[in-house]
């Protein structure tokens, strides 16, 4: 049962008192706010420019975890979520954030392995709509009882891939934040979460049928996982609505604006005006899980 709007709202925001001080903090000069009408003059608009950032949940031995590493972040942890480009880009895994999904997505990815030159940011080669016809099982080099999908042309590896792209909304954040695009990629395990997203996606309904998928919001948090001898982070989707008998309720888009926002995100990725952002294939989240259809593909060499 949906909650009204002023029991769905989101914590308000705190005021930024920086606003008056000068240009060193997050808010705005007065004289900028006061003297200027800007317009976006030299912004990039090109759908080239406008690239939607991925996210990745960082796992044991992910290079920005590392302190003696080139890549090293610091506040990085297993457990945690990395998101490139954003103000902050270190997520609590444990606190999550809010998800407004707008746009789905699956293609088979394709990698350079770590030991013909792949990692440290090199390794994407491209996303095909489907699994290429060079493609054939080979040993998992991490786990001989499992296989990947790999190119026996190149030896590049196929990932299986869906992506999950929308708005991350802040909380408690200054008021001028605005909702940050992110896409999410899901490899391995976090395909039943995928799946198990879509079945929860599926259920939303209004008086007039089934609910667009960016007309809710959903938590979004990390989850520890084992199994066959490895261990690693996953994603948890759940509503993010208040608690009525130990169930989280739907959280329905707060505005008008909010909802708009959404819509015009999956019509600008749909009609190819605005593309998802490169795949950063730093340590993943490609572990097996005991789903029969989790493809351990994600496992690259």
């Amino acid at each position: 049962m949906a909650k009204t709007a002023a029991k769905q709202n989101l914590p308000a925001r705190t005021p930024d008192k920086r606003r008056s001080v000068g240009g060193t903090g997050g808010g705005v000069p007065a004289f900028l706010e006061e003297d200027v009408e800007m317009s976006g003059a030299g912004v990039a608009t090109s759908s080239d420019d406008l690239l939607i950032p991925m996210a990745r949940i960082l796992q044991k031995g992910s290079p920005e975890c590392e302190r003696k590493a080139a890549a090293y972040l610091p506040g990085a942890e297993a457990g945690k979520i990395l998101i490139r480009g954003a103000p902050r880009p270190i997520v609590d895994g444990a606190a999550g954030f809010l998800f407004q999904l707008c746009y789905r997505d699956r293609a088979i990815v394709e990698w350079v392995p770590r030991n013909k030159g792949g990692g440290g940011g090199k390794g994407f080669r491209g996303r095909h709509p489907s699994m290429p016809k060079d493609a054939v099982e080979a040993p998992d080099p991490q786990n001989p009882k499992r296989s990947i999908t790999i190119s026996k042309t190149t030896g590049n590896v196929y990932v299986d891939t869906r992506y999950c792209a929308g708005f991350i909304i802040p909380e408690n954040a200054d008021e001028e934040e605005a909702p940050l695009q992110a896409v999410l990629p899901m490899t391995g395990s976090n395909h039943s979460v995928a799946r198990a997203w879509n079945t929860l996606t599926s259920h939303k309904r209004t008086s007039t049928g089934k609910a667009d998928i960016w007309s809710v919001y959903y938590r979004l948090t990390t989850l520890f996982a084992e199994g066959d001898g490895f261990t690693w982070y996953k994603y948890l989707v759940e509503d993010a609505g208040p608690l009525e008998e130990g169930i989280h309720e739907t959280f329905w888009v707060p505005t008008m604006d909010d909802y708009r926002r959404g819509e015009a995100l999956y019509k600008a990725i749909s009609s190819g005006a605005q593309k998802f952002g490169v795949e950063d294939d730093g340590e993943d989240d490609g572990k097996a899980g005991d789903d029969p259809d989790d493809h351990p593909a994600g496992r690259r060499m």
